[in-house]
């Protein structure tokens, strides 16, 4: 039995089973570990979204900022934007039922010292802390006044980061959690740069470099950051090797510490 930990896939359905062919996939066996952004961009969200959902309790899912941006859509929350590809989920007779298995996904999970993640975490978190804010924000989403959480979250856009946030502020949570990549000298997040680490502004530092309140041991794998690419260190694994520009998607066996990627077979978004 091995976990795969799997990058961001974003509707590249093709791929993914490419890479589960990869890796010779034991539907009764195996467990996959997906990083978030199953959709958007790609050509066959729909039956990313299935194909996940089907395999129950073998996927860990966390949710990313085009899956929250595909349930906020549903329900009118926010625009479509110009590179979205979300038609054929917003279309199909199952909808509803995919929106509501994906909202009741995690934006943070765990197991021993592993942690599952979108984006990132933020430094001066506890683990405990981190988790207090992940429960917090699944709350949201999944209690009776779900659809007000969304539109909050859809529309409100956090760039700064203090120690004197309240743990109970989803927004911030949120933009960590899904968006995070370089933290400033201000202690800033800087959300909106997604180039490589060192192109970044003068200071910034990605976040996973700044001194952080994680216990050594404790291992982070995360995506979103697709100029990053592939990221293996001991305390964290960076997974998003832009399957949905053309390049690959990567799976990566938490048994046996190994590295498995596939070409990407959607040929990559123009822009």
């Amino acid at each position: 039995m091995s976990t795969y930990v799997i990058g961001d896939v974003q509707g590249c359905f093709d791929t993914l089973m490419s890479l589960m062919q990869e890796i010779s996939f034991d539907r009764d066996n195996d467990r996959l570990w997906f990083v978030g952004d199953l959709v958007n961009r790609g050509p066959k969200n729909v039956e990313v979204l299935r194909w996940v959902r089907d395999l129950g309790d073998r996927a860990t899912v966390v949710l990313g900022n085009h899956d929250l941006h595909l349930i906020a859509r549903s329900i009118g929350a926010s625009k479509a934007k110009s590179l979205d590809t979300l038609d054929d989920v917003l279309g199909a007779p199952d909808c509803e039922s995919l929106i509501d298995w994906l909202r009741h996904q995690p934006v943070v999970a765990t197991e021993g010292t592993d942690i599952l993640v979108h984006a990132g975490l933020w430094p001066e978190w506890t683990l405990e802390q981190t988790l207090v804010r992940a429960n917090d924000v699944a709350d949201g989403l999944t209690g009776s006044e779900w659809r007000g959480v969304v539109r909050m979250l859809a529309s409100t856009k956090v760039q700064r980061v203090k120690r004197s946030n309240s743990i109970a502020d989803l927004t911030v949570s949120m933009t960590v959690f899904q968006r995070v990549r370089m933290i400033d000298i201000s202690r800033a997040a800087l959300v909106k740069y997604s180039g490589p680490p060192e192109d970044g502004p003068k200071g910034a530092q990605a976040w996973f470099d700044v001194d952080s309140a994680r216990e050594v041991g404790q291992r982070v794998f995360f995506g979103h950051w697709s100029a990053l690419g592939l990221q293996v260190r001991d305390d964290v694994v960076g997974l998003d090797t832009g399957c949905v520009w053309g390049r690959k998607l990567t799976a990566y066996d938490r048994c046996r510490d190994k590295v498995i990627s596939v070409a990407s077979l959607e040929g990559g978004q123009t822009s």
